[in-house]
């Protein structure tokens, strides 16, 4: 287990650091404050949650990504998951904290496509949304048709 907290941490620092320090974004995380991450089984990848006191929110994490779908990170699909997870609801904070999710740029087609580029903006080498793309769609659908 304290092998897994340390890479969901490094994950989260990872994130942090490309998604506001790097890029520019809005910090989430209120001066003073840290980052609270749940690790539970879920029995799906996660999800960001707010805490009732805006802008801050929290994650909740799946507690070890087993037997979930493949993806193409080198060091096995366990830390690619974990990486693009925290990658991706991370976002979902910076979302929270910029807009309090309202529409249209808090729409959830929207929220989701954002926090999906960011899995891949933050660590192109995984390639788990791959496995969520959709076909067959058409040109009256843009926004959920395959790449």
């Amino acid at each position: 287990v304290p092998d897994y907290v340390d890479l969901v941490a490094e994950s989260a620092d990872s994130s942090y650091r490309h998604e506001v320090l790097r890029l520019g974004f809005k910090d989430p995380i209120p001066a003073g404050s840290t980052y609270r991450i749940v690790l539970e089984n879920l029995s799906f990848y996660g999800e960001t949650r707010t805490t009732g006191s805006f802008p801050q929110t929290y994650i909740r994490l799946e507690n070890d990504f087993k037997n979930f779908p493949e993806n193409s990170h080198p060091e096995g699909d366990e830390v690619g998951a974990v990486y693009v997870t925290v990658a991706h609801e991370f976002k979902h904070a910076i979302q929270y904290a910029q807009n309090r999710w309202a529409a249209p740029s808090g729409a959830l087609n929207w929220a989701e496509m954002d926090a999906t580029l960011f899995e891949e903006v933050v660590y192109d080498d995984v390639n788990d949304y791959y496995n969520y793309i959709k076909t067959g769609f058409g040109a009256s659908t843009p926004y959920s048709s395959s790449i």
